[in-house]
């Protein structure tokens, strides 16, 4: 082999690895670039499905996804303790179990003074001391008491004035989110109380439970001196027995 016929067999191999890099970075034919595209959208869904936690049902999976058998009580694999409807983390399975009811209508814990059933058991502890009268809660400016933790705060709400909950419409200002819906109502007009017997719409349910009186002939307040019984609480405190306090007393 001459040097001539040596040069050429050197310069192909080296064009031969040139062209085998050059096929590397070469752009992908139509159809492979068309699957790249497809897979790219396919990743772009499925993470803003994972990031959009906006508690559409749709986006949850539902309770029969939630697998038991998987390690830790895992729901569908990614949380170990996360409720697979809901999304809340819990640090136990134990726990996790416990909060399905809520989803389930589950209610694993009994009252053991009247027998009533609760999912869970800080409604089951709340209940009890409708039966134990206790009151563990204390106001800070004058000690009244409270069962509940959140009848203390709109108690003490009194004191401060704080009124957290404001009307859109007029400006004035509740100190608890019931009287803001109720006050709402007279300026959308809504009456969302009906009568069942006569059709008669009333934007308060105390007032809707007054009406019906009407109908059934109930009479709530009792006077203890006389046994009068009434069907409004103003007629009670009217008769003549309404001087002694102690001999009246407001239903229910």
């Amino acid at each position: 082999m001459d040097s001539r016929e040596a040069d050429t067999q050197q310069g192909e191999r080296i064009s031969g690895v040139k062209c085998e890099a050059q096929a590397d970075e070469a752009p992908s034919s139509p159809r492979v670039k068309q699957e790249e595209e497809e897979r790219g959208i396919s990743q772009e869904v499925a993470m803003k499905n994972e990031d959009d936690d906006g508690g559409e049902e749709k986006l949850l999976a539902p309770l029969s996804d939630c697998d038991e058998d998987e390690p830790n009580g895992s729901a569908r694999g990614r949380n170990a303790l996360e409720c697979c409807r809901c999304r809340k983390a819990f640090g136990s399975k134990s726990n996790l179990k416990r909060h399905m009811g809520c989803h389930t209508g589950e209610k694993l814990f009994g009252c053991s003074a009247c027998g009533k059933r609760f999912s869970q058991k800080g409604i089951l502890m709340r209940h009890a001391r409708t039966h134990t009268g206790e009151k563990p809660f204390s106001c800070p400016f004058c000690a009244k008491r409270f069962s509940m933790k959140g009848n203390l705060l709109t108690h003490t709400r009194i004191h401060t004035g704080e009124k957290p909950f404001p009307c859109s419409a007029c400006g004035a200002s509740f100190t608890v989110r019931s009287a803001l819906v109720q006050h709402v109502r007279t300026h959308t007009g809504e009456r969302p109380f009906a009568c069942s017997f006569c059709g008669k719409s009333f934007s308060q349910k105390v007032s809707l439970r007054t009406h019906l009186r009407r109908h059934t002939g109930e009479k709530a307040f009792r006077c203890h001196a006389c046994d009068r019984a009434f069907a409004h609480k103003y007629q009670l405190n009217k008769h003549p027995c309404a001087g002694d306090k102690s001999a009246t007393s407001s239903g229910p």
